[in-house]
């Protein structure tokens, strides 16, 4: 997707000179104190337009619909189904895993930020 964007430069800074390229970051909203996991953490079901985590309880992963808020390249709000200090598993899901003596490598604390 492609959108048209103006950008204007304070009459103070360097000067554009022509054939240079430069990178920007639209931030479009923003939020304090909000859950966050790892946007690899989320898996999606686009047809049903639902949202899912691998969160652990009592060892055992179980498969969590999320609500999901803002988002951007690395991290996602969540509205509901975590809360603060739920850890959630974002590896690769093997049978057989037992997750009682510990939490596995892949494994996230929530906290809000």
């Amino acid at each position: 997707m492609t959108y048209e964007v103006r950008l204007s430069f304070d009459p103070e800074d360097l000067p554009v000179l022509t054939g240079m390229t430069a990178n920007a970051d639209l931030t479009t909203a923003q939020r304090e104190g909000v859950l966050l996991v790892p946007n690899r953490a989320i898996t999606a079901d686009r047809e049903a337009g639902r949202y899912y985590v691998n969160k652990i309880v009592d060892g055992e992963i179980v498969k969590t619909e999320v609500t999901i808020g803002l988002r951007d390249d690395a991290l996602t709000e969540i509205t509901s189904g975590l809360s603060a200090g739920d850890q959630v598993f974002t590896g690769t899901i093997e049978a057989g895993l037992d997750f009682r003596s510990g939490p596995p490598a892949g494994a996230r604390e929530l906290g809000s930020q």
